[in-house]
């Protein structure tokens, strides 16, 4: 189980385009990620290295733009 509270928020899109989804971890969002191996390397950079335990809005951990 993560120490850190993990948040990746749903598709977001810019002028009619998918750009990824938002990730927060402990309430400051540190970027977004377009696919799975993005996220992960988000998360390794904030010391968070299992998926388990996050929260996703919006859209499954399969859902990705």
């Amino acid at each position: 189980m993560n120490e850190h509270h993990v948040i990746v928020w749903g598709i977001e899109t810019g002028p009619g385009v998918p750009t990824g989804r938002t990730v927060e971890v402990d309430a400051e969002e540190i970027g977004t990620a377009v696919t799975k191996e993005d996220l992960v390397t988000l998360l390794a950079e904030h010391d968070v290295y299992d998926l388990e335990g996050v929260i996703w809005r919006d859209g499954g951990p399969d859902d990705w733009p």
